[in-house]
């Protein structure tokens, strides 16, 4: 009945065939494995001769029977592989289908199904990677975009550690500049660092009254620097104004007459490097303070008259005290218009000696009127003279300060109008300029 079963629910063949035809059919299915022509030809051959091959048909059905077990196996593991993107498994599981009813379906998935599912993929997996290249692009730009940032501000460790792992021509080439600029920051400090030390030993220097030693200290910042700002100048000056000084002597001593007593109200002038005049107290006492090292000639006038004068030398940094007579009593007013005559004729004969003597001359002396504003204008005129013979040099400033003086003190006379036909435009510019 069994029998009977398998055959009934067998697809009946298109034809009959004979009984040997179905054997040789059912042996060449044996020997190439292929489990369903032999059972189609076994049963067959069942029909026709139950007891001989009966057992061959029931053999080989249940041989088809589990081997469409494991293809229903197969076709799920396929699914499931295919669905989870395991496109070599899939193919694996569909490819190793035995029976042909299931041929078709092993098929589809092997031409069509799978060949789609991994172009797919493949398309998805392209996006996927264009994604991460435009994400990584746009990490890229906005690190360098950070460091440049940080670099602009100067922040140079950062701007590099921005650019950690970023290898780009842009990136390279921002990195270049942040080296570029970093070397210069450091060089630059380095040289601020040289420069703030030697001002510091030169300000160390000063306190301790080494003033030549200092100048070099900040003269030495300035060539480090490369330019010398006004601070350090000023610096530099004073150094330099300490150092003269602290070499610098002194003058002093009594103006007495003949017979020993004292004369005040004397005019004292200094004349060398140092430039100066002062009056002698009631007990015909004078002081120069901070003067020059060098030759001097010292004079002594009272009302335009000549006392004394002597010359002498300073040295550094020791007092020089010079006594002085006057020789003859001061003049009174009476030959006071002869000294200024005779002033004004040695301005005129321009001789550096002459010069010397009308200022002399006309250094404190005292008239009347117009003649006092003619005096003071000569003696303006007369220490121009000197200071133009001089070379209008720094060490003779001072003369062509004095002269301004004179001739403020000319203009305050009322009524006086300087000889201007008689004078150099040049000192007439400067006479203008007095204020």
């Amino acid at each position: 009945m069994t029998l009977a079963l398998i055959c009934a629910l067998w697809p009946a063949p298109v034809r009959a065939q004979s009984k040997d035809d179905l054997l040789k059919q059912a042996q060449a299915a044996e020997q190439k494995g292929d489990i369903e022509g032999a059972s189609n030809a076994y049963c067959e051959l069942a029909k026709q001769d139950t007891a001989t091959y009966a057992p061959r048909c029931r053999t080989y059905s249940n041989l088809v029977s589990k081997e469409r077990e494991n293809d229903a196996g197969r076709i799920k593991d396929g699914k499931a592989a295919l669905a989870s993107g395991d496109f070599d498994t899939a193919k694996q599981k569909f490819s190793a289908v035995k029976l042909a009813e299931n041929k078709a379906t092993a098929a589809d998935y092997l031409n069509n199904k799978i060949p789609a599912a991994e172009k797919a993929a493949q398309a998805a997996q392209a996006a996927a990677q264009q994604q991460q290249q435009q994400q990584a692009q746009q990490a890229i730009a906005g690190k360098i975009s950070q460091a440049r940032d940080l670099f602009n501000s100067k922040n140079y460790e950062g701007a590099k550690a921005a650019l950690a792992g970023v290898n780009t021509p842009e990136a390279q080439q921002l990195l270049t500049q942040i080296t570029q600029a970093e070397n210069s920051a450091n060089q630059a400090s380095q040289t601020q660092q040289l420069y703030n030390q030697k001002v510091s030993e030169g300000d160390s220097l000063m306190a301790q009254g080494k003033y030549n030693d200092a100048e070099n200290a900040y003269r030495a910042a300035a060539g480090i620097r490369g330019s010398t700002p006004g601070d350090l100048q000023a610096k530099i000056t004073q150094a330099e104004e300490r150092a003269r000084s602290a070499q610098n002597g002194s003058v002093s001593g009594q103006l007495l007459d003949e017979g020993g007593n004292a004369v005040s109200g004397a005019v004292i002038m200094l004349d060398g490097p140092t430039r100066g005049r002062t009056t002698t107290d009631r007990s015909g006492n004078y002081r120069f303070a901070s003067v020059a090292p060098g030759s001097y000639t010292l004079i002594a006038t009272k009302a335009g008259r000549k006392l004394d004068s002597k010359q002498f030398s300073v040295a550094a940094s020791q007092p020089s005290v010079q006594a002085m007579v006057a020789k003859a009593a001061p003049a009174g007013g009476e030959d006071a218009g002869d000294s200024l005559v005779k002033a004004i004729e040695l301005f005129y004969s321009g001789k550096p000696d002459d010069l010397q003597q009308a200022e002399l001359m006309l250094t404190g002396a005292e008239f009347k009127g117009k003649k006092q504003g003619l005096a003071e204008f000569y003696l303006g005129a007369t220490r121009l003279a000197r200071y133009y013979l001089a070379g209008e040099g720094k060490d003779q400033q001072s003369m062509y300060l004095d002269a301004l003086d004179a001739f403020r003190q000319a203009k305050r006379i009322a009524g006086f109008q300087p000889p201007s036909d008689m004078i150099s435009p040049k000192i007439q510019k400067v006479y203008a300029q007095a204020r």
